[in-house]
């Protein structure tokens, strides 16, 4: 079996790695399934993700996620009932590829996501299923409120990807040195808000892990002799990412909401 391995809490997550048992090269033959794709669809029940409970003595609270599907599973939710005797709600945890929650890559057909379910030391695993999952052809499983969510925050990264290679493409045009062009993505950064509890479904993203992304990948150029070269660079790969995360977003009236604004 192969895994993506990541290790969850109820604040943070850390991937590790992938690793496959199987050479890639031996299947490059495409299938019928590969070559004959099937349209997307909204399943109602029994989506082609497993969730399996997998416990280990350094990770009581293992569970493994497989995704099922002929494409790569880019987001998925995870629900969390409450301790015996509670009267909190349901927690939802989402893990979102694209958006940069909880994993950083999608993942494959066949392939499987190690996750930890939050827990209290000493008392049992609680109770946990898939509650909705969007695949890369835009497949989805799961009920609207949770989905929405989903697209809400794709939506909010999409824009502070906008806003992003904006700096930069003022950079390019101004000369900017790699400093020049962190600098302004720095002073671009918002807030986060402060709550009182976490809120069931979790927050739309904020622009920050995006405006991270791009000033860690100009800081390893900061003494580049040709600046223009390196931040010309990180804007291509930054508009690569920025349109594959565009395509996989609904057809509909909505707008990314302003980056500036997100909070």
């Amino acid at each position: 079996m192969s895994y993506l391995f990541a290790i969850a809490s109820a604040t943070a997550l850390f991937a590790f790695g992938l690793t496959s048992g199987q050479d890639a090269s031996q299947n490059s033959t495409p299938t019928v399934r590969q070559v004959h794709k099937l349209p997307p669809r909204h399943f109602e029940e029994r989506p082609p993700v497993s969730f399996e409970l997998a416990p280990s003595e350094k990770l009581p609270g293992r569970a493994l996620v497989t995704n099922l599907h002929q494409e790569a599973l880019t987001a998925f939710a995870l629900q969390v009932e409450p301790e015996s005797g509670s009267q909190k709600p349901p927690k939802i945890e989402v893990f979102d590829a694209l958006a940069r929650v909880g994993m950083f890559t999608t993942i494959p057909r066949g392939l499987t996501f190690i996750i930890g379910i939050p827990h209290i030391v000493g008392k049992p695993i609680p109770e946990a299923k898939i509650a909705a999952a969007i695949w890369e052809d835009g497949s989805t499983f799961g009920p609207a409120e949770i989905l929405d969510n989903i697209f809400q925050a794709r939506r909010v990264t999409l824009s502070a990807y906008d806003l992003v290679i904006s700096i930069l493409q003022t950079g390019m045009e101004k000369n900017w040195t790699v400093s020049q062009c962190v600098d302004a993505l720095e002073k671009e950064k918002t807030a986060l808000p402060t709550l009182s509890e976490p809120p069931r479904v979790p927050m739309p993203a904020q622009p920050n892990s995006t405006i991270f992304v791009a000033e860690t990948a100009l800081r390893s150029n900061t003494q580049s002799a040709r600046p223009q070269i390196a931040i010309s660079s990180v804007l291509t790969v930054l508009k690569e990412t920025r349109d594959k995360l565009a395509r996989t977003l609904p057809e509909g009236p909505q707008d990314a909401p302003d980056a500036r604004s997100a909070n």
